[in-house]
């Protein structure tokens, strides 16, 4: 979600735009769109699959912003703030892939739908489809408490992104 704030606010900054306040929620949401599986999940009380259901679709990177080109390129011949948005839109996306592609997290199939591997940033990683469902992997639920709720570095470092990108937007 911070990762959103920020790219919008630097966006505005870059071409001196003035950002509408509306903006920025949107682009929190961007940020959060390859999660829509995860929060599916948690929402459907699946229990013992958590992250096995998570990394499909919305986290292939060349599929999701593919799709965000093609439907606001489109669209952007009709109304031509949308080229603006395709940009925030990818932007928040990477930011996404990026993030989960680094720490103690599993990587994402930067490849799919070609490759079924799923590749870390730091520390650098390749996983095959097999070694990612084989990993002791708790619910949705569980890994919600776990990494949120409890004071891991994830958590501290989800919640500086976040509150770090409140004080740049409020402060700049």
């Amino acid at each position: 979600m911070g990762i959103g704030l920020i790219i919008v606010h630097l966006i505005g900054k870059a071409f001196s735009y003035e950002i509408p306040f509306y903006f920025y929620p949107i682009g929190a949401f961007l940020s959060l769109l390859p999660d829509v599986d995860f929060i599916w999940a948690v929402l459907k009380r699946e229990t013992g699959a958590g992250h096995r259901t998570h990394r499909r679709i919305p986290h292939y990177p060349i599929v999701m912003i593919g799709l965000l080109w093609l439907v606001l390129g489109i669209s952007s011949i009709f109304w031509p703030i949308l080229v603006r948005w395709a940009l925030i839109g990818t932007l928040c996306l990477l930011g996404h892939y990026i993030h989960d592609s680094l720490g103690l997290k599993l990587g994402i199939p930067w490849l799919a739908p070609w490759k079924d591997m799923f590749f870390m940033i730091w520390p650098p990683a390749v996983l095959t489809k097999e070694e990612v469902d084989n990993k002791n992997l708790i619910d949705s639920r569980e890994w919600v408490v776990k990494t949120f709720l409890h004071p891991t570095p994830e958590a501290v470092s989800n919640a500086s992104i976040f509150f770090g990108a409140l004080f740049l937007v409020w402060l700049w």
